[in-house]
């Protein structure tokens, strides 16, 4: 699922008069930067649309949403990014727990474009994929890209204390996993 974007005190005025079949809107000069960029819903009238992108100050939009009807709306009539029920809906939805996290309730495509999935029934994680056959699967696009750790750590010895089974690290020499039993590591050669 993706997400609608939001904005704080987002509202400005349509420029010019458009009819129900327009797709593209132009609000007052300068006022375009109140709103996200794209995937945002907007009311003008009784009207809720959804804006698919945002150049500047003109917006470009799919008419009559959330079961509303595509209408004329005069010159100077507002342009408001509002809470609309599809929001608060995507909320109810995904379940957003007050402390921030999201307990996932449906199969969840973060930006529609397989950036980052999350399997509702087996908890799988999908990085560049929407299926996922791993609890982390990732598909980049090339095979040197997929998982970067940005930072060395070199276990004092197999008895160092820091990590958890399972961690991995890594320094010039060697790869180190921890195991039950402490720190293991095989060596990197040149080849």
């Amino acid at each position: 699922m993706t997400f609608l974007k939001v904005k704080n005190r987002a509202s400005s005025s349509l420029t010019a008069t458009i009819s129900a079949t327009d797709t593209s809107l132009t609000v007052s000069t300068g006022d375009g930067a109140k709103f996200p960029d794209s995937n945002f819903h907007i009311t003008i009238d009784n009207e809720i649309l959804l804006c698919t992108s945002r150049t500047n100050d003109t917006l470009t939009v799919t008419r009559a949403q959330e079961g509303t009807t595509a209408a004329t709306h005069s010159a100077g009539a507002l342009v408001q990014l509002r809470v609309t029920a599809a929001i608060i809906e995507e909320l109810q939805t995904e379940k957003l727990n007050r402390d921030g996290t999201i307990a996932i309730t449906a199969n969840w495509d973060v930006d529609g474009a397989n950036t980052l999935y999350v399997g509702k029934t087996n908890g799988r994680v999908g990085i560049g994929t929407t299926s996922p056959t791993a609890k982390l699967d990732i598909n980049g696009s090339t095979g040197y890209n997929q998982l970067r750790m940005r930072t060395s750590y070199t276990p004092t010895s197999s008895s160092d204390t820091n990590g958890n089974v399972g961690d991995i690290a890594w320094d010039n020499n060697y790869i180190y996993i921890k195991t039950s039993a402490g720190w293991k590591r095989a060596a990197l050669t040149a080849f």
